[in-house]
């Protein structure tokens, strides 16, 4: 099974988890004389066979992925800067500030790094992340777990 198939039974089995889980919620105390659609205990040992099938899944999924690891922290962290950088005020020029009083003065602001350098900045990132996901994909479709 390669890479990318484990994933996406990985994500599968937490959806059965998933469903599971509100199986056993829905199905463990119920009124008396109602019948219930499933046995709890019944769901709750399917819930704990497939929790462990994940950890297993997870684990062979970590251990392929090992090589990568560095690309994927650096993807993580380029995700989280170009989202710092998106909320960076760039605010120039003469802006009316409203006070508490409702008075209106106004401030000119000056910034170090404008809109147009920022968006630069962001675009070259997401470019960097672009080409790094089609290294990731590539590995994950040619790595076997």
């Amino acid at each position: 099974m390669k890479i990318y198939q484990a994933m996406k039974a990985k994500k599968k089995l937490i959806t059965e988890i998933d469903q599971l889980k509100s199986k056993v919620r829905d199905n463990n105390s119920f009124p008396v004389g109602k019948k219930v659609n499933y046995d709890a205990k019944v769901m709750l040992e399917q819930l704990m066979a497939k929790s462990l099938d994940l950890v297993k899944l997870k684990s062979q999924i970590m251990k392929a992925t090992m090589p990568i690891y560095p690309k994927l922290h650096a993807m993580s962290e380029m995700k989280s800067m170009a989202s710092f950088l998106k909320g960076v005020p760039h605010q120039e020029g003469l802006i009316s500030q409203h006070s508490f009083r409702g008075e209106v003065t106004p401030q000119e602001y000056k910034c170090v790094m404008n809109e147009v350098e920022l968006s630069k900045m962001v675009t070259e990132m997401e470019n960097s992340l672009e080409a790094t996901q089609e290294e990731i994909d590539g590995f994950n479709h040619t790595t076997d777990i």
